[in-house]
């Protein structure tokens, strides 16, 4: 198992694009989807979210030269789908999201808890866009 989702980008070889594909798979419909609605503060916290983890994939190499820009994006992605899930009444979701994922920051034991971070997120974010 890799340290994170994004790892998987260094184990690529000739096709590391196929990163930013799958990041901008499950983000861009959504993101398309918020185009779709009239502009309200929910709608706009969510379609920032997305773009933030868009720019996940097209900033992948987060060891070498994107490194502050891609966990500026990451983390920024995750608080803003927190926040959205609070804004839009999904608080038992965005409740137990934190519930797991602020432990999995402290736990150092955990192995691998930026993985899990990540996996977590994406899960809720997917839950939630329901």
């Amino acid at each position: 198992m890799q340290r994170s989702i994004s790892d998987s980008w260094y184990q690529l070889t000739w096709d590391k694009w196929m990163f930013t594909v799958a990041t901008w798979g499950y983000t861009l419909p959504l993101l398309i989807n918020t185009v779709e609605h009239h502009l309200t503060p929910a709608i706009g916290i969510l379609f920032f979210a997305c773009v933030m983890i868009c720019f996940v994939g097209a900033a992948p190499d987060f060891k070498n030269a994107d490194r502050g820009w891609h966990s500026f994006f990451a983390e920024g992605g995750i608080f803003l789908l927190l926040v959205w899930m609070f804004v839009t009444g999904q608080w038992i979701l965005a409740s137990s999201t934190i519930a797991v994922i602020i432990p999995l920051l402290f736990i150092k034991k955990v192995k691998n808890n930026t993985f899990w971070i990540e996996v977590v997120a994406y899960l809720s974010m997917i839950i939630a866009s329901l």
